[in-house]
């Protein structure tokens, strides 16, 4: 499913978990990585800097390894030259990182959002503080060095388990073990309580039926505030990915992601994959 990667990345640190994350996916998925730096339009294509001969001297090493790598430069928008790389490439994954979070989204994590809403592929994005902890590290740690479940944020909605093929996909390929969270607010009766485990429950029986009868499944069933409950758990459970997707808690046919998405998407402190509307829309005319 993610055998052919895109990795978005620039002059800043944060590129080299980008390119980490890209690295360990690619071998494991057996596919190939395609890193992209995206210039302003004022820039000159010709015009090449120790960044590109050091991503162009990596994307060599990978080629030695094994695993099939390249490096691309293109001027313009960087979300546009991404989407449209994408295209071009048939990616099915695109991994980005993304600024700290703040009282106001910076540009680039706008261009997150906007990326959930266009992106033709599964976005993975690694959150800046990452980057700042353990650049250089290894590209396991990215994703939790206790191999912590990847958590799947479901609302009880069919949309949201929409995520669940890709967060199995990812989870086999690291090695560890999905959890299903259902933030369901109010519980107050037996009955709703009993709704919300009924939900998690038959989502936890699609997943062994239907994606891997292989892989370890754990649910969980919590009551309040989606965003606070989903940080919680993602702590507390010491969690190496977040999946969900773009209109988690929405529930609508519209482009735009949920603000609950968005909201988890600026404080989340671990990779989060998003599967964007495009990729939602596709799956939902796809014939059953």
């Amino acid at each position: 499913m993610f055998e052919r990667i895109l990795a978005a990345v620039d002059d800043s640190t944060r590129s080299q978990l980008v390119m980490q994350a890209g690295r360990v996916l690619a071998e494991r998925s057996g596919g190939a990585l395609v890193a992209l730096r995206v210039r302003p339009d004022t820039a000159a294509r010709d015009h090449v800097t120790a960044d590109d001969l050091a991503m162009s001297a990596q994307t060599s090493d990978l080629r030695s390894e094994g695993i099939p790598a390249h490096y691309l430069v293109h001027t313009g928008s960087p979300e546009r030259q991404i989407i449209e790389t994408a295209q071009g490439q048939r990616s099915t994954l695109i991994i980005i990182a993304a600024r700290l979070a703040g009282p106001r989204l910076a540009p680039r994590r706008r261009m997150t959002i906007r990326l959930t809403e266009q992106a033709p592929a599964p976005l993975l994005v690694i959150p800046e503080q990452d980057a700042a902890m353990q650049a250089g590290g290894a590209a396991n740690d990215l994703f939790g060095a206790a191999r912590g479940p990847i958590l799947v944020a479901l609302d009880g909605s069919a949309q949201a388990e929409q995520a669940l093929p890709y967060a199995a996909e990812l989870a086999a390929l690291l090695g560890c073990r999905l959890a299903l969270l259902r933030v369901a607010s109010p519980l107050d009766t037996q009955a709703q309580i009993a709704a919300a485990w009924s939900n998690v429950e038959d989502a936890r029986r699609r997943v062994r039926e239907h994606i891997s009868r292989d892989l370890s499944v754990d649910v969980q069933v919590v009551s309040g505030a989606p965003v606070d409950e989903t940080l919680w758990a993602i702590e507390g459970r010491q969690a190496g990915a977040l999946a969900l997707t773009a209109h988690g808690w929405q529930g609508n046919a519209t482009s735009h992601a949920s603000p609950i998405t968005v909201e988890l998407l600026r404080k989340a402190r671990t990779p989060a994959l998003v599967i964007p509307a495009p990729v939602l829309a596709e799956q939902a005319q796809a014939p059953r």
